[in-house]
């Protein structure tokens, strides 16, 4: 099982907070996997970015279309469908 989540410059605050919570209060899930997908235009300042990969986050980038970043919620759709085209296999690393 992977964790999955998206972040952009403005969503630095809940990213973090989410993935401290679930090193930190997880339980079983605790060390889960966790891929943060990130718009190339609007990446992560760079303390967040160090927090995210010191507790144990892959930050993945993708581009988003110009056309595309003026609607409500077109970067989420779109980092889903980035996540959904990868593979991962148990064990792998």
């Amino acid at each position: 099982m992977v964790l999955g989540a998206f972040a952009a410059q403005r969503y630095e605050v809940q990213t973090l907070m989410l993935v401290s919570s679930l090193r930190q209060f997880g339980g079983a899930n605790a060390d889960l996997p966790v891929w943060i997908y990130v718009p190339e235009q609007q990446p992560l300042t760079g303390p967040a970015w160090e927090t995210l990969q010191e507790l144990g986050a892959e930050m993945i980038p993708f581009v988003i279309d110009e056309d595309f970043r003026r609607f409500p919620f077109a970067a989420k759709s779109l980092a889903a469908a980035v996540a959904s085209g990868q593979t991962f296999h148990p064990g792998a690393p």
